[in-house]
């Protein structure tokens, strides 16, 4: 059977599952790109998104990403919320909507070890940022390289307002 939820020429739309993933200092985990030519050798943040499998629910789809891109297992804590954006595929050139769910999960160690996944998301580098701070770099990159796939800034600002609320 087809992967239902991945984009297909003539049908751009695609849906995934992304985690906001923090630790006991409210830091959030993400990928973090340095010159790399699928972001226009432009620095990039990106938290972990993954698109579930054929007959995969969502949370295995985030335990199993946190695992291959992350090398981490956590706690999945809360469904905070969804964005969807707009992005051209970088080979056809057409412009694909795509729905990511997120979900909020927990984490205390200080920094993942081995990944287990293939492709792009195993050449970044990981790292603990601050959600606002996170917030307004990834709001950023969307505006720099106008793609509104890359700013997820809308729900870090709601982890960062979740996280004060705990304090």
């Amino acid at each position: 059977m087809p992967q239902l939820l991945s984009w297909k020429v003539g049908l751009p739309y695609h849906f995934s599952v992304g985690a906001v993933v923090t630790n006991n200092m409210g830091e959030i985990l993400v990928h973090r790109w340095m010159n790399n030519p699928h972001f226009q050798n432009k620095e990039i943040f990106i938290l972990m998104r993954e698109t579930p499998e054929e007959n995969e629910g969502l949370e295995e789809a985030v335990r199993r990403g946190l695992a291959e891109e992350f090398g981490i297992s956590a706690t999945i804590v809360d469904y905070i919320g969804s964005i969807t954006a707009e992005f051209k595929h970088g080979q056809t050139g057409e412009k694909v909507e795509k729905t990511t769910t997120y979900f909020l999960c927990k984490n205390p160690v200080e920094l993942p070890k081995g990944r287990s996944g293939e492709g792009l998301e195993v050449t970044s580098t990981l790292e603990w940022h601050e959600p606002k701070d996170l917030a307004g770099l990834s709001e950023r990159q969307g505006l720099d390289l106008n793609s509104s796939d890359l700013d997820e800034s809308k729900i870090l600002l709601r982890v960062a307002s979740i996280l004060e609320k705990k304090n």
